[in-house]
């Protein structure tokens, strides 16, 4: 393996920031373009996060700012509040035993495979305690290491779901090819756009990093603004207006903040472990992916709704792929969104309540 100083010395590191960037920019655009060509949903955030993942195990030396990717899942946010409608609410009011089942049935498969994995010490202390909860990445990554675990592999546990997460759903989807639509289809180009509406819907994007800062929850970012935009649309003081490059870049920036996580001193750290959490998240998403198909047959959804509604983690990156398909993406937001927030409010307690109890 290379150490350190090879990681600094490898042509990549040796580049300037800026230089760094403009390559990461063409490398993307290429692959983004190549999974756009190839029918691929979500082509811009999957092409991203391949290209960063290619500069993190070069040795980059660069990051996305907070800001940048606050706005972008600001963004996203604000796409999700554009598919609710008042019909809509009301349907998802009416069907709140399915959300209730599927909201807990994830969050204690993932507690209970974390326990399990704990119990055979597949990984060092808790460590898959906190890397299995389908939510709440930073709160985990934080407090893991105050219970035994390693707070890195936590990290690439999380990261690394995000990731698998979203390249099983973009192959489920291309698999189910009837459903694909793409994002230009969604926001076509010709459209005429309302500046003073666009202008108004990315400031509302912005907030939702303001607040995510003032309240230490990161999560935030991407919750505020979209039940700030879901209730300024229902009150008719303003529409959400989006454009497909807006988008695009959104969708870039949360490509690359993600992707860049996947530095080598991380991979390198995690070398022994990294097939076991692999394994670790794998059974996740097959776990998931069986309480969708019991989704399917017990309340009559459709499977890419279910599948994408049942994915553990990752709500920015399954809401870039829900808007490229032709599903009902209101029943797969508040999926997720209710998971996320059960997850931030009992997720930190009950990884605590398995990890003492896996020890005994």
């Amino acid at each position: 393996m290379l150490s350190n100083a090879d990681a600094d010395s490898s042509c990549i590191a040796r580049l300037k920031p800026a230089w760094q960037w403009l390559l990461l920019l063409v490398s993307s655009a290429a692959v983004a373009g190549a999974f756009t060509l190839g029918g691929i949903p979500a082509a811009v955030l999957l092409g991203c996060m391949v290209a960063a993942i290619g500069m993190g195990t070069a040795g980059h030396r660069i990051a996305v700012a907070r800001t940048l990717m606050g706005w972008g899942q600001g963004m996203v946010g604000c796409m999700i509040a554009r598919s609710f409608s008042a019909s809509a609410s009301m349907d998802l009011l009416q069907r709140w035993p399915v959300f209730l089942s599927g909201v807990l049935a994830v969050i204690a498969a993932s507690t209970l495979l974390g326990w399990w994995m704990m119990r055979m010490r597949f990984l060092p202390g808790s460590t898959a305690v906190w890397g299995m909860s389908p939510g709440a990445a930073s709160a985990m990554t934080l407090m893991s290491a105050n219970y035994g675990a390693d707070a890195r592999l936590v990290a690439l546990m999380q990261y690394l779901r995000v990731l698998l997460v979203a390249g099983v759903a973009s192959i489920v989807a291309h698999v189910l090819g009837e459903h694909s639509v793409g994002t230009a289809a969604v926001f076509p180009l010709d459209r005429p756009v309302h500046w003073e509406f666009l202008a108004a819907t990315v400031v509302i994007a912005l907030s939702g990093h303001v607040v995510a800062r003032l309240a230490r929850w990161p999560s935030a970012a991407l919750v505020f603004p979209m039940f700030a935009a879901i209730s300024l649309q229902r009150m008719g003081i303003m529409e959400i207006e989006l454009t497909y490059w807006v988008l695009a870049l959104a969708f870039a920036v949360i490509g690359w903040s993600i992707g860049l996580k996947f530095n080598r001193d991380l991979l390198l750290h995690a070398a022994r472990s990294l097939p076991r959490i692999v394994a670790c998240t794998s059974a996740l998403i097959a776990v998931c992916a069986a309480f969708a198909a019991l989704l399917v047959m017990a309340a009559g959804v459709d499977p890419m709704t279910a599948y994408l509604a049942m994915s553990p983690g990752g709500i920015d990156s399954v809401a870039i792929i829900a808007v490229s398909n032709r599903i009902d993406e209101p029943f797969v937001m508040t999926m997720q969104v209710l998971r996320l927030v059960t997850v931030v409010l009992l997720g930190p307690m009950t990884a605590r309540f398995a990890a003492r109890n896996a020890t005994r």
